[in-house]
């Protein structure tokens, strides 16, 4: 199993599971966001949708870009989390990422099952 410092070109080695240091990484992130310097996320990028997704890396660079933006925002997003966590709150999640309801659930498994939109209840 690859680390996250082992993905992602030029990230701080010193910043690598370290306690205390999420405000760092999240700046790191948003300074990526800021520059639009998605290339330093490329390895990160390949190695989610080859290993963990069990896609091809996209070879549009317009598609490796907006993947890189995603991860850089869900990271920043996850960080947020983890700070809040640590000060007791552990409601704020679901601002970011609100719970569905079962039956939103259930009409996706259907149409992933189903390989199209599921049909309306009559």
């Amino acid at each position: 199993m690859q680390r996250f410092t082992d993905c992602v070109k030029n990230y701080p080695k010193e910043m690598d599971y370290l306690p205390g240091e999420t405000e760092k990484r999240i700046a790191y992130f948003k300074a990526i966001l800021a520059k639009r310097d998605y290339a330093r996320l490329e390895g990160l990028a390949r190695v989610f949708c080859e290993e963990d997704v069990g896609v091809e890396f996209p070879e549009d660079p317009v598609k490796q870009r907006m993947l890189a933006h995603e991860i850089a925002k869900h990271f920043i997003n996850y960080y947020t989390i983890c700070i809040h966590r640590s000060q007791g709150d552990f409601n704020f999640e679901k601002t970011l990422y609100p719970p569905q309801s079962d039956e939103s659930l259930d009409s996706l498994s259907t149409e992933v099952k189903s390989g199209g939109p599921a049909a309306p209840a009559v």
